[in-house]
């Protein structure tokens, strides 16, 4: 369809040292064997262009969504977490691919401080998307994943949650 077209037409036109690949949100939970195969032939077709391809492990949804929750049968945001974490780490380890593991970082932050700071790390209580600090967290897990730097010694003044995270 349209996306694979524009996904072909980039990958034609510029050159990628690496792209870092996830499922939609609930996918690798809700329909693993669409994710898994999605991810193989994926990795497949990127590295045909010379890319290296890098999982990237969503989180799950605060415990605001409770309806979501329960449409993927979790009852809360760790046993989403962990869901995530196995789909993720299931098709890493079958395709031998880097797993950055920026859901497994968020939740640390999110075990810590939610029920006190619930828009710490999301954009708002009913929202799942990250706030800039959980962006921040995101970005340094990539980092980590790319560089083999350890993030928490960066310098920067989100640091603090970093070594929540670790």
């Amino acid at each position: 369809g349209d996306h694979f077209d524009d996904l072909e037409n980039t990958m034609r036109i510029k050159k990628y040292d690496l792209t870092f690949l996830q499922g939609q949100s609930a996918e690798p939970v809700k329909t693993p064997g669409v994710f898994y195969e999605s991810v193989r032939k994926l990795k497949t077709y990127l590295e045909s262009f010379g890319t290296q391809v890098i999982m990237y492990q969503t989180w799950g949804y605060p415990d605001g969504y409770t309806s979501n929750l329960k449409e993927i049968d979790c009852k809360d945001t760790y046993e989403m977490t962990q869901k995530l974490a196995a789909a993720y780490e299931a098709i890493a380890d079958e395709l031998n691919l880097e797993l950055s593991p920026a859901g497994s970082a968020l939740w640390k932050i999110h075990e810590k401080y939610y029920a006190t700071d619930p828009e710490l790390i999301y954009v708002s209580k009913s929202n799942a998307h990250p706030s800039p600090i959980g962006t921040y967290v995101i970005a340094l897990c990539h980092f980590a994943t790319v560089y083999g730097v350890n993030p928490t010694n960066v310098n920067y003044k989100f640091n603090d949650y970093i070594k929540d995270a670790s």
